[in-house]
């Protein structure tokens, strides 16, 4: 049975795919959220994790008195320090509810200097996604 053979082929992908599946069986749905939209090498679910940005910031509490309570009040919460991305380097937060505060996804750029070849934009305004 050498390796071009269909049947070898098809256990190959099927192994694949078993893999695949037994890698994101452990996350919970928001998890899985996260990892499709910044990619499964890029979130790291480690809560004690150290990031090169925003390391001592463990706690986030959003309030309001105005608009935001009133429109979106499953935001309003304290958010604490849920993992990181992009190698380490910019933490998010989670709620109980399961909100998240994080980065905007970015998009691949030639002169990103991550393994990921995606190269967040840190210090660009308005960047936390609520």
């Amino acid at each position: 049975m050498g390796s071009k053979d269909p049947d070898c082929l098809d256990m190959k992908f099927f192994l694949v795919a078993l893999l695949a599946a037994v890698a994101t069986a452990d996350l919970e749905k928001h998890q899985e959220e996260l990892v499709a939209k910044f990619g499964a090498k890029n979130v790291n679910f480690d809560k004690n994790v150290r990031t090169q940005f925003c390391d001592q910031c463990t706690e986030i509490t959003v309030t309001s008195t105005g608009g935001a309570m009133e429109h979106q009040p499953q935001r309003i919460a304290t958010y604490v320090k849920e993992g990181s991305l992009w190698e380490n380097m910019m933490p998010f937060w989670k709620s109980d509810n399961n909100q998240y505060i994080h980065p905007r996804p970015i998009v691949p750029t030639p002169s990103c200097t991550t393994s990921s070849g995606l190269c967040p934009k840190v210090l660009e305004g308005s960047m936390l996604d609520l």
